[in-house]
């Protein structure tokens, strides 16, 4: 609800199902540039598509009509790491945290700016997988540290409505899947939600 104009729709599981009706209502015609951006973005917001509704898939086949090369895509999104890359996802996880919050449990992440900064996004965005469905908890949590102080944290849930929360945090999202950003140091950016989860 920031912009001057908002269009919200909580059924959708990403941001180009969203996008697909306004630009069939403008009179766009899509082309293999703007088919190939819009399936980075439904590969990207559905996990590979491992959740959303039955459309999404109809829609991904009508993408990959405009001679997509679905394999790259995958490959550039989400396995170009380097060696360095896992070195950092390492040093990351192996801090993960168990953290109760009312009746829910988190698994929580910490990205330090010293620990992440300088590798790949797609390494970084692939913290939030590890988490997403850690056996014993129904909240994933990561934290990634842009400047020191400053935080992006991204929420995954099968079972916690995602969105409510983040929006709580003055973020947003789709109910499995948002996010927010925040200050602090990790204690007390970990505290502060602790305490809004556990209020649902």
């Amino acid at each position: 609800g920031f912009g001057n104009i908002n269009l919200v729709d909580v059924s959708c599981e990403s941001t180009t199902t969203v996008l697909a009706p306004v630009l069939d209502e403008l009179g766009v015609n899509l082309n293999s540039e703007i088919a190939h951006a819009m399936y980075a973005g439904l590969v990207t917001d559905t996990g590979s598509f491992r959740w959303g509704r039955p459309q999404m898939h109809s829609f991904a086949g009508k993408l990959m009509e405009y001679g997509l090369d679905t394999k790259q895509i995958a490959v550039d999104l989400m396995d170009s790491n380097t060696a360095e890359d896992l070195q950092m996802l390492g040093r990351v996880l192996a801090n993960v945290q168990i953290v109760p919050a009312g009746k829910h449990t988190m698994a929580v992440l910490v990205g330090r700016y010293d620990v992440i900064s300088g590798h790949s996004d797609s390494a970084v965005e692939t913290m939030v997988d590890f988490v997403r469905a850690l056996d014993g908890t129904d909240l994933g949590v990561v934290f990634k540290e842009q400047v020191p102080g400053f935080w992006a944290v991204s929420l995954r849930s099968n079972r916690v409505n995602c969105s409510q929360v983040a929006r709580r945090l003055g973020g947003g999202g789709h109910v499995p899947a948002a996010g927010y950003s925040t200050s602090g140091e990790p204690e007390d950016i970990i505290a502060e939600l602790v305490d809004i989860v556990g209020q649902f």
